[in-house]
């Protein structure tokens, strides 16, 4: 993005801090790159993202760059990692930045990070029930499918404990490429499907933050 300044496309970072494995989930095997955690990570981590918060297209929250983290209950300690983190944009001008945790792997509270909001990570800690029995699968399988309707309906009705939470929608899913029988998958996802779940999440981020800078991931 920065070598290319002719591009007009607002952006932000979410720093997927986990282990680059094979098959792209995180896990323990087959790591590719592993992420160590190291003491300077938190200050070199900083530094390596601040010439992006300068860049006019970066997206901000009342004028603070906003910083996605996919799991920061992986850090060795979140509220460290926040200080550092402002502490230092803050030391070379950049001023105030907003700290956005994804709501991924059970994690659903923000603020016990020190961060400033959270944002939904679709399917990630969905509660909704799966229709596998409907299914006549092929080979033996041992994910969840779900339906689409019921998946989006779980994400708009859901309560946090604390409520600066953005809105995600996702067109549809489906991990077998990936992870094979475990996988997650949503049915249905059609343009119309796709259509309410993104048209409710604006409408209900519009009430509940009127008159406030806002938007919603797609």
């Amino acid at each position: 993005m920065l070598d290319d300044p002719s591009s007009d496309m607002p952006f932000c970072l979410c720093w997927a801090n986990e282990n680059w494995t094979r098959r792209w989930d995180g896990a323990d095997d087959e790591i590719l790159i592993g992420q160590k955690q190291l003491p300077n990570d938190d200050l070199d981590f900083i530094k390596s993202v601040s010439p992006f918060f300068n860049d006019p297209r970066y997206i901000q929250q009342n004028g603070a760059p906003f910083l996605i983290v996919y799991e920061p209950q992986r850090l060795p300690d979140p509220r460290k990692s926040a200080r550092v983190w402002r502490e230092h944009c803050e030391s070379v001008g950049i001023g105030a930045i907003h700290l956005c945790a994804a709501l991924t792997n059970e994690n659903e509270d923000y603020a016990r990070f020190g961060f400033d909001s959270g944002i939904q990570f679709p399917p990630h800690n969905h509660d909704c029930g799966n229709v596998n029995e409907q299914i006549d699968f092929y080979t033996p399988f041992h994910g969840n499918v779900v339906e689409y309707e019921t998946l989006a309906e779980a994400y708009l009705d859901r309560e946090y404990p604390h409520s600066n939470v953005y809105r995600t929608v996702v067109p549809s899913w489906d991990q077998t490429p990936r992870v094979g029988s475990r996988a997650f998958i949503a049915l249905n996802g059609t343009p119309s499907n796709y259509e309410y779940w993104l048209a409710e999440s604006i409408r209900r981020t519009t009430r509940d933050f009127p008159g406030e800078e806002r938007f919603v991931e797609l």
